[in-house]
């Protein structure tokens, strides 16, 4: 696209400025502007995920409101196809496209491929949603859509980094009923590298309406910008860290050689308050910043290991799956067949792993070699074409500063998602500068007009439109379900916990099952509730049936699912402990034993099957399982206790008190 003709000022107030008069531009601005402003910020309370099927309900119909204005103006979506069609780097998307759709319908589990799974819906459905608003922000025209993202984006920015500053500082209002690293700043995001990610992807847009806009959206811009600053240093986040610090040398690659002798007084005033700024984040995270800091030079740090051994399995996944992988979204599902025994889940808390933490190498495993060829050649595509932009240098000053916001954002983003994944929060604004940076960087491209002619396209490609629309909509309000369901899921699990009545806690699960039907989160929670209730002071037999059930339905839904399938045979190996019923044991080591080819070095379920071994009074076999169960997992306390019985039953006390003895200094360890 050429920017020689778009230089226009940003600082225009209203929608009838910004390329977006009319119904149609102002449903296409009000959607893009969701997308990627608003879904970060929200986040609903009193559900057991106060941050996922939110923003999913949102991202939904924000993708509504985008379809609807094309449909009204179809013109709009023809200028931007075509406008995209003229850059090289557009056909590698399509081609991207194209082989995530075949991926998913080869996909060893296609519902969770297509829908994705709670909390974020991460699947093909949330992928083409999120193009379809970067498509949007295309439709808008020129460099006006840049204007618009940068006001969203400083409001958005500063919700979301005082929410994160306060918990930097201690003063969190919103209490949490999913497990969370409350060590980190996290915000809206939930997650601290979700975050670090998005901060550091919207900044550029931020910082460009830093650069040309006057009075109060400047210095509420900057204000946003030292706000991001703090931030991103309190999420701990160091691939953000990494990726902010090459965002910063796009910018400078595309921008230095027009810069002036007093632009260069200027960035160096804006360096030396970003240092500043930056400090005091420093002195208000030091400890948590300085450990890692330090792990960061650690290649055997926890994290470091820890991803090593992920990407090393997420390649030998591929190697079984060589032509499409697995299927969008089934990361979980195939991985705990590969997953390392240095990695081996805790005994009490299985590590489920939902992604490799790298969007190239999951995209590898998940949808294979091609479609990581076609994704690669589009981000290669585009830099090839900054490149080409910057050696030509013969872009107006405002044309530059665009060029660079889009291409540091992209290459920041792409960075940041080289440690962690795409989300519903940073998706979105993800492909919005990947679509635009390729917009900006075709050479001699149409501008995608906001022309008004309904001739745009053929009446089936409006009705096309129409049905995506109603089809957006269904999604949404399927979301909304979830949310009641969460809820009532919540609810449900406290009341398990706090020892509650069965009538009670069926009550709320037959709510969050009754909202959202189609999804085997909610079926999971009545069963893992009814295993909570097993395991209890009182021991309530009365819940098996109802959690077996519960987990059965749930298996037919997600039938690779190997967290369900364990949580049922530990409700079956419960049942059997309170009844003292040998068939539910051995039906319980079978399940076990089932397990243990899907997921071998998981240590849990060698003690799961050791109990139910105990329990039939097979002491020698359970010796033999536990023994492998702290080879696995040298810290498990409960497979180290378990141990120590066995041994005994078998007539080997020194072995005994020496197991006994290593539980102890364990849990010795665990209160110090």
């Amino acid at each position: 696209m050429s920017t020689r003709s778009t230089n226009k000022s940003s600082r225009g107030s209203g929608l009838s400025r910004l390329g977006t008069a009319g119904i149609a531009g102002s449903l296409i601005a009000a959607g893009v502007v969701a997308g990627c402003a608003v879904v970060p910020a929200i986040m609903s309370s009193g559900g057991y995920n106060p941050f996922g099927p939110a923003k999913a309900a949102l991202l939904a119909f924000s993708v509504a409101a985008v379809l609807a204005g094309m449909a009204l103006e179809p013109a709009r979506a023809r200028g931007a196809i075509r406008a995209l069609a003229v850059s090289k780097a557009s056909w590698f998307l399509g081609g991207y496209v194209l082989l995530s759709l075949l991926a998913t319908l080869s996909s060893l589990d296609v519902r969770a491929s297509v829908f994705g799974s709670y909390p974020e819906y991460q699947g093909v459905v949330a992928l083409l949603g999120s193009l379809i608003l970067a498509a949007g922000a295309v439709a808008l025209a020129g460099d006006d859509v840049l204007g618009l993202l940068g006001r969203a984006l400083t409001v958005s920015m500063l919700a979301v980094g005082a929410y994160g500053l306060a918990q930097m500082l201690g003063l969190d209002p919103v209490s949490y009923r999913a497990g969370l690293d409350l060590a980190r700043a996290r915000s809206t995001l939930g997650n601290a590298s979700n975050l670090g990610l998005w901060l550091v992807i919207a900044s550029p847009y931020v910082l460009r309406l830093a650069r040309e806009a006057r009075g109060a959206w400047r210095v509420a811009a900057g204000i946003a910008l030292g706000l991001a600053v703090v931030v991103l240093i309190g999420t701990s986040s160091r691939g953000a860290w990494l990726a902010a610090a090459v965002a910063g040398l796009v910018w400078v690659a595309l921008e230095a050689p027009a810069w002036t002798p007093a632009a260069r007084r200027r960035v160096a005033l804006a360096s030396a308050a970003i240092a500043v700024v930056g400090a005091v984040a420093v002195m208000l995270v030091a400890p948590t910043l300085a450990s890692r800091a330090s792990s960061a030079l650690d290649a055997n740090s926890g994290t470091a290991a820890w991803r090593r051994s992920v990407w090393s399995s997420a390649i030998r996944m591929s190697v079984d799956r060589p032509v499409l992988g697995w299927g969008p979204n089934t990361f979980r599902f195939a991985y705990p067949l590969y997953r390392g025994a240095e990695l081996s889940a805790d005994s009490a808390d299985p590590q489920v792993v939902t992604d490799a933490h790298d969007l190239f190498v999951n995209t590898l495993a998940e949808r294979g070699p091609l479609t990581l060829i076609a994704l690669a050649g589009w981000f290669v595509a585009i830099g090839v074409g900054g490149a080409r932009a910057a050696r030509a240098g013969d872009r107006a000053g405002a044309d530059r500063i665009a060029v660079a916001a889009t291409l540091s954002s992209l290459a920041g983003g792409i960075v940041a998602t080289g440690f962690h994944y795409l989300t519903p929060d940073t998706g979105v604004l993800f492909f919005t500068s990947a679509l635009l940076a390729t917009l900006f960087v075709a050479p001699d491209a149409p501008a995608a007009s906001p022309a008004t002619k309904r001739d745009g396209f053929a009446r089936g490609g409006t009705l096309g439109l129409w049905l995506a629309v109603g089809l957006s909509l269904a999604v949404g309000a399927a979301l909304l379900g979830v949310l009641a369901a969460d809820r009532a899921m919540a609810e449900g699990l406290e009341l398990a916990q706090a020892g509650a009545s069965t009538t009670r806690t069926a009550d709320e699960f037959d709510r969050a099952q009754a909202a959202a039907p189609w999804d085997p989160m909610f079926l999971w929670a009545e069963g893992h509730a009814a295993l909570l209730q097993l395991q209890g002071p009182k021991g309530d037999p009365d819940v098996y049936e109802s959690g077996i059930r519960a987990f059965e339905a749930a298996e037919a839904l997600s039938p690779h699912d190997t967290r369900l399938q364990r949580e049922h045979a530990d409700l079956v190996l419960a049942a059997g402990l309170v009844r003292n019923d040998q068939a539910l044991f051995e039906e319980a080591r079978g399940r076990y034993g089932a397990l243990m080819t899907l997921d071998p070095n998981n240590g849990s379920l060698w003690i799961g099957r050791g109990s139910a071994l105990a329990g039939m009074g097979r002491w020698e076999d359970a010796v033999v399982d536990y023994e492998r169960a702290v080879a696995l997992v040298p810290d498990s306390i409960p497979g180290w206790g378990s141990l120590a019985i066995a041994y005994e039953q078998v007539g080997r006390e020194h072995d005994a008190a020496k197991a006994q003895s290593t539980a102890e200094e364990l849990q010795l360890k665990l209160t110090e």
